[in-house]
């Protein structure tokens, strides 16, 4: 569904990943609910997938992680940290 933006390097290091956009200079810090959500919106087929995946490592409410999703997914196609197309290996 999406791949990250070519302006973007990811560096993980046990449960804490990192984003900088090198065309901005931004730097921003994932806690683990966020990297799980990169995660599904890098490598799953669809939204339906990525809910599903997530509903299964996250404890809370369906709605509140489809709205939690939606709007991270949101943020980061507005910060240009990912655009719509597959990842490609």
């Amino acid at each position: 569904m999406y791949r990250k933006s070519d302006y973007v390097k990811v560096s993980k290091l046990y449960n804490e990943m990192h984003l900088m956009h090198l065309g901005t200079g931004v730097c921003y810090k994932l806690n683990l609910i966020a990297t799980l959500f990169w995660e599904q919106i890098l490598l799953a087929q669809s939204n339906e997938e990525a809910i599903s995946n997530l509903l299964r490592e996250i404890e809370g409410e369906k709605e509140e992680i489809v709205e939690a999703y939606a709007n991270f997914k949101s943020e980061l196609l507005k910060e240009e940290l990912i655009k719509a197309g597959t990842h490609l290996s």
